[in-house]
């Protein structure tokens, strides 16, 4: 979610285990991509100007977190759930001018998007940059 939100990644109070525990590998692997997806988009997401995202449309689910701080102890942790989105969102306009949606699949299933009309799908445990002028390059067509 932060990333998608423009916030540089950031991970705290990572183990040994999280990387070499197989148990752990896809979680190990999302952080990773998630963290190379940031820089690949810096000029986009830092450098960018972040735009309203309406428009989009995805299902949601129920997620659970953990609230807790690098302060509390494993034993008073507490579990909140909420409905959140299945895609994690926002657009941006670049230093260029160009448009792009930004979104973050958090789940290990392909998830299916719409975006004004525009239907998309994003990888298990991936983010896409959608370039918002190819996405609606056949609509500039279709009134030419």
């Amino acid at each position: 979610r932060n990333v998608i939100y423009g916030t540089q990644p950031m991970v705290c109070n990572l183990t040994k285990k999280i990387y070499t525990d197989p148990e752990f590998r896809h979680i190990w692997k999302f952080i990773v991509h998630i963290t190379r997806f940031y820089y690949e988009n810096i000029s986009w997401i830092f450098d960018g100007e972040m735009l309203s995202p309406d428009g989009m449309e995805c299902m949601e689910k129920e997620v659970k977190f953990m609230n807790r701080t690098i302060f509390t102890t494993p034993e008073n942790f507490k579990i909140t759930t909420r409905k959140m989105p299945v895609l994690l969102h926002s657009v941006y306009r670049s230093p260029e001018g160009k448009e792009a949606l930004f979104a973050a699949n958090y789940t290990m299933q392909i998830q299916e998007g719409c975006y004004r009309g525009k239907n998309f799908s994003v990888p298990p445990a991936s983010c896409l940059r959608i370039n918002l002028e190819k996405l609606f390059l056949n609509d500039l067509f279709h009134y030419i």
